[in-house]
């Protein structure tokens, strides 16, 4: 490809994300929910507001809740204090999903595919609801392919700096919803499979994890004499819930996958196992998503909100 076809191309993508992030934000952000905000949404702000400066501390969840959101709508808050400006970032991050998903899937199969996948993530009925509220839920399928991305990257480019990335990342993704600690197997799952298990990518792996995650770990030492106690305890409120029927996941699928993909997902890894081969993007899909579908089931309350990750299909 001539240097000026390459730049066309280039110039055809950078368009094709700009155009797939503004649709996807604004209709995660129109309307802006002004009203009612339920008690998690509250959590959340109130947090975003002392945390900012804005309201003193007569009650608060640092000891349940993860800090991440409320840290970044409070860094807004200092920019304009508002109910619109929590709504901004929330939009503003969740449609970022869409352009990472197209740049997840692009480097996984190609653009067309990727395109498709975008769209999905962009229609998505699931993710546009639950972008509309204050919470963590529409936002972790952005840091999951962020995250990702980089892993898969430092797998095909052999770069320490990927790695180090990826680490970063998965620690900033436990720091917006504790359960991201469920990305540690797929990602070994995935380096035992390729036997890719480089120490040095590993060592630089975790750096990154610790850099991101240290401050909050002292903080809740110093808070809560353990590191680990905000992070334990949130492990233990899915379990606290009305039991949900087991099967609650598979019924609501259709809210967060078009039926098409519902179909044609099955049919693909049936076409990669009956040929005895399956090749490395099929194996990635299969640790990233199946993986952490299968360990949510084990919780007693399940909601579709919780499976929005499962986007990386």
């Amino acid at each position: 490809m001539s240097c000026m076809g390459r730049e066309m191309k280039d110039k055809k993508i950078y368009s094709v994300f700009i155009l797939l992030f503004l649709l996807s934000f604004f209709v995660r952000l129109l309307p802006v929910r002004i009203g009612f905000h339920f008690w998690d949404e509250c959590v959340y702000l109130q947090h975003a507001e002392i945390i900012s400066g804005f309201r003193q501390n007569n009650y608060d969840e640092f000891h349940l809740r993860p800090p991440l959101l409320a840290l970044m709508i409070a860094i807004a808050y200092k920019l304009h204090h508002s109910l619109f400006t929590a709504h901004l970032v929330v939009a503003f991050i969740s449609a970022l999903g869409t352009v990472f998903t197209f740049i997840l899937a692009r480097n996984l199969f190609d653009e067309k595919i990727a395109l498709l996948a975008s769209l999905i993530f962009l229609a998505s009925p699931l993710h546009i609801q639950e972008s509309h509220r204050i919470l963590v839920d529409s936002l972790l399928p952005t840091f999951w392919a962020i995250t990702s991305l980089l892993f898969l990257l430092s797998i095909k480019t052999k770069k320490l700096y990927y790695s180090l990335f990826s680490g970063i990342f998965l620690g900033l993704s436990i720091l917006l919803k504790f359960t991201s600690f469920a990305l540690f197997i797929p990602f070994a799952c995935v380096l035992l499979l390729k036997k890719q298990f480089n120490p040095k990518h590993i060592f630089i792996f975790f750096i990154g994890f610790i850099a991101s995650t240290l401050i909050y770990f002292i903080y809740s030492y110093q808070h809560f004499n353990s590191p680990f106690y905000p992070i334990l305890l949130n492990m233990k409120v899915p379990f606290w819930g009305k039991k949900t029927p087991w099967y609650t996941y598979f019924v609501t699928l259709h809210k967060l996958l078009p039926y098409s993909a519902m179909v044609g997902i099955p049919i693909l890894f049936f076409f990669s196992f009956k040929n005895k081969r399956i090749d490395f993007p099929t194996l990635f899909l299969l640790c990233f998503s199946f993986i952490p579908f299968s360990l949510f089931h084990i919780t007693t309350h399940q909601e579709p909100r919780y499976i929005l990750n499962e986007h990386l299909l």
